[in-house]
């Protein structure tokens, strides 16, 4: 069922499907939406599934205020009644899982990261991208998205099972990234995939969706 839920006042788009078990919270990178999953959705029929575009992406409106990821995603769990969930976050997605996570642990039963984005990582100095991301943030297409906190530090307080996946086709930082977050959280397992870059519900939507049911 698609929805529209309210987010502060904005709207996000949303798709929230009937099924049994825990919650399945499907979050999207940052060079993508929600559609980013549309191969590993059939694969989790039977079970109750929730994916939504955050705010100026896909098929939810551009923002017209600040807002935080995090914040955002408590909001649509709280408007949907989803007391505990399993998060499934990939590259931007993990950061906001890793920040709800840390913010409220006892609404979180396990925890799926692709190539996460890790709030609070030592990144290296990258003028290119730095510059790149200063000329967007300038036209304002970066609109009114506050930071989560860094989390990088706190990765050792998380308690439930979690698991982190990376492609070797990845760039060599988020490779780090996601060794540091599996290295820092306790019990973490961590799955190197073969031949896959920062999409990897797209390139090996089958991986990803066995992954899933193992920890749901």
């Amino acid at each position: 069922m698609e929805l529209t839920i309210p987010v502060g006042q904005d709207t996000v788009w949303a798709e929230h499907l009937a099924g049994d078990g825990v919650p399945i919270v499907l979050l999207h990178p940052g060079i993508g939406d929600s559609r980013v999953w549309d191969l590993v959705m059939p694969g989790l029929n039977g079970h109750r599934v929730l994916r939504y575009d955050v705010r100026g992406y896909g098929r939810s409106p551009r923002p017209t205020q600040e807002f935080s990821l995090s914040e955002d995603l408590e909001t649509v769990l709280e408007q949907l009644n989803l007391e505990h969930v399993l998060l499934v976050g990939c590259s931007m997605g993990g950061g906001t899982a890793l920040s709800f996570t840390l913010a409220h642990p006892d609404r979180v039963r396990g925890l799926v990261l692709l190539c996460p984005g890790v709030p609070g990582f030592p990144m290296p100095a990258e003028p290119e991208l730095d510059a790149e991301y200063a000329v967007l943030e300038a036209n304002r297409d970066v609109d009114y998205l506050t930071p989560d906190p860094p989390v990088y530090d706190r990765l050792h307080e998380i308690e439930v099972p979690s698991v982190v996946m990376v492609g070797d086709k990845d760039r060599a930082i988020v490779a780090a990234v996601a060794g540091g977050t599996a290295a820092r959280i306790p019990g973490c397992e961590f799955v190197w995939l073969p031949g896959v870059d920062h999409l990897p519900s797209l390139r090996e939507p089958q991986v990803v969706t066995d992954t899933i049911l193992r920890f749901a």
